[in-house]
């Protein structure tokens, strides 16, 4: 009762406080709105004459006696307007809906209706509540302290022009406001018994002239009764309770209203649509509801329908309770852990999510942890630290489920390496690590396999390895050089080219691990044990440089072609007596690339050979040429240079 005093009295002061009068005041709750002129949010469209008077004009300011559909004031008339950025329409929450259209009006400078909302099947008997939002357009100027603002009135009439009794006849002033504030007046009245449809008209009551220009948004018709009293387990107990899921199976909703709303409907909001909840209506034996057992996690919202008898069904005849919520809170789930096995020493961080609190437990610790930091960090674990953790997340207190996992403490490596190791090139090396489980060898050149503890190595350079050693959890490194020691290298010239009687340098070299070196055959060589010794052989021959060290051996030649000197005698008689028969030319078979051309006196050719292995016989295509001179070419094609002269056939 103390509860519907106090709202009877704020509504009585608010109506009186703002100038709003009303033939019926409305103390208690209201229902949904029967008509609710919000503009729309899309295109611009005029209303239809039935609804207003005044002139639609668009792609323009109005001027007096007009108005346009906007989303806010297109900059008219800057200089005495407000600037206005959007409507006033918000959802059922009170936030703005963003986008939606108003109605902007410039007043006629003639007093007078402008504008009428009807509204069709209300309740005989029941008040209603006619509500519009206004804001005054006119900016405060202390320039023009002649500035009209809006005065309005309300008429409420029958659908066939008679003025219902409780009519508002006095005049509502509007404004001013410093800024562009929408504001509410309304008018309520108690439907006659024999009009249904009521016809509620607007009139402009201000002065004409400079002002008197307004925007009119969120026109409602709703219907108002009694205060609707509900809360859990008693009416007017806290209408809003929060509990974790499962925590609760059901609980009890309860109404109280007076006696002549005897008709109740219980309903639930689903999305963002109030649904009669089916067999929960109907007389006074409805002024409890026991809600379901095992709701799922989320705000469950209700409310109650009230009516006079006969009048439930009738959505315009409804008003309705304050929403009793229902917060069921979801139990936080902490996701699985994966861990892997932890090394001893290491510090160890277990890292969980999904609450703001966490109770942690576990062999490392003494007592369970609660706290906000998601993390359990472990310093330097020891085996007496591993084993079993578990983590349970708190939310708005609400406690989920433990998740547990087990951390799995592995032993320090002990790892042990090869000693580093010097051997002859190619010759293999085996390796071998110990201590771990799995081991990696870095760089793999040269290894039979790089992820066993004992590969083989086969180098031809000094090469250092690391392996990682590791068991699941553990890691350690350890590194091994071979040192190759090189194979000696003998090193060798190409084919040398001289021509008899010359001398001539052996460049020899070596190359790897030599200690010693000698040439065979050490015939013409002043030094057969110097690298360099120097050669004057008589005739073709190959020099071969040995050379030894720690390892292996090798050997490498040297071809010296000798040029023999070119003896050309000057006559030989073929006249195959079997002496002298042929132009035997000492040395010049040496000269294998060489090429001998025999003229006759007169300049032709009867000779030419490449190379010198059958000497000539004084013969020209198969006949024997006359006796007498002949005159040679002899090109050596070598370092020897070319020889000319003649020759005498003796016959």
């Amino acid at each position: 009762m103390r509860l519907l005093i106090i709202r009877l009295l704020l509504c009585v002061l608010f109506a009186i406080c703002t100038g709003k009068v009303s033939a019926q005041v409305c103390t208690g709750n209201y229902g949904d709105p029967v008509i609710e002129e919000t503009f729309g949010n899309g295109s611009s469209a005029p209303l239809s004459t039935q609804q207003t008077n005044y002139k639609y004009v668009v792609g323009r300011c109005p001027e007096n006696g007009e108005y346009s559909i906007v989303k806010f004031n297109p900059g008219c008339h800057t200089e005495s307007w407000h600037t206005v950025l959007q409507d006033h329409t918000t959802d059922r929450n009170g936030a703005h809906i963003p986008g939606g259209n108003m109605m902007l009006v410039n007043a006629s400078e003639d007093k007078g209706l402008f504008f009428t909302q009807t509204a069709h099947n209300l309740c005989a008997g029941t008040t209603y509540k006619f509500s519009v939002f206004v804001l005054d357009l006119m900016r405060p100027n202390p320039a023009r302290p002649d500035a009209l603002h809006p005065t309005l009135r309300f008429k409420v009439k029958r659908a066939n022009g008679e003025e219902i009794t409780h009519t508002n006849k006095d005049p509502i002033p509007i404004g001013p406001t410093a800024g562009p504030q929408f504001q509410e007046i309304f008018t309520t009245f108690i439907v006659p018994g024999d009009a249904n449809d009521v016809v509620v008209e607007i009139y402009n009551d201000g002065d004409g002239g400079y002002g008197n220009d307004l925007i009119l948004d969120d026109i409602t018709f709703r219907a108002c009764g009694p205060d609707v009293l509900t809360g859990f387990d008693d009416a007017g107990t806290p209408m809003q309770k929060s509990i974790c899921v499962g925590e609760a199976s059901a609980y009890a909703l309860k109404v109280s209203t007076t006696a002549n709303f005897t008709e109740r409907q219980w309903q639930r909001l689903e999305g963002e649509t109030w649904v009669d909840i089916k067999g929960e209506n109907r007389g006074e034996n409805s002024d409890r509801y026991l809600t379901p057992d095992n709701l799922p996690a989320g705000m469950h919202q209700y409310r109650v329908a009230v009516a006079k008898t006969n009048n439930l069904d009738a959505l315009q005849c409804r008003i309705y309770s304050d929403i009793i919520t229902l917060n069921i809170k979801a139990r936080p789930v902490v996701p699985p852990f994966n861990q892997q096995p932890v090394c001893e020493g290491s510090n160890v961080t277990l890292t969980a999510s999904g609450g703001t609190q966490y109770k942690w437990s576990g062999p490392g610790i003494t007592s369970p942890v609660f706290k906000a930091d998601p993390n359990l960090t472990i310093p330097n674990i020891t085996f007496a630290q591993g084993g079993t953790y578990s983590v349970q997340a708190i939310t708005d207190g609400c406690p989920g489920d433990e998740t547990t996992v087990e951390i799995d403490v592995k032993p320090k490596i002990i790892a042990t390496i090869t000693s580093d190791v010097e051997v002859c090139e190619g010759v293999p090396v085996a390796l071998e690590a110990t201590g771990g489980v799995n081991y990696k060898w870095t760089p793999s050149t040269g290894l039979s396999a790089d992820n066993i503890p004992n590969p083989v190595a086969v180098l031809n350079e000094t090469t250092p390895y690391t392996v990682t050693i590791d068991n699941g959890a553990c890691t350690e490194t350890r590194t091994v050089t071979i040192k190759i020691i090189k194979n000696a290298k003998a090193i060798v010239p190409g084919t040398i080219e001289m021509n008899e009687g010359q001398f001539i340098t052996l460049n020899g070299g070596t190359a790897g691990d030599v200690n010693s070196f000698y040439w065979t055959p050490a015939l013409y060589l002043d030094n057969p044990n110097s690298l360099t010794p120097i050669a004057s052989p008589l005739t073709d021959t190959r020099y071969v440089l040995h050379v030894s060290g720690r390892c292996e051996p090798d050997t490498a030649g040297v071809f010296i072609k000798v040029y023999n000197k070119i003896k050309v005698p000057n006559s030989f008689s073929p006249n195959g007596d079997g002496i002298n028969d042929y132009w035997n030319i000492p040395g010049l078979a040496t000269y294998p690339n060489s090429v001998t051309t025999v003229y006759n006196r007169y300049g032709q050719e009867v000779f030419r050979s490449t190379g010198y292995a059958r000497p000539w016989s004084g013969s020209y295509n198969g006949y024997q040429l006359p006796g007498g001179t002949y005159y040679y070419i002899i090109d050596p094609h070598s370092k020897s240079p070319r020889q000319t002269g003649w020759v005498l056939i003796v016959r």
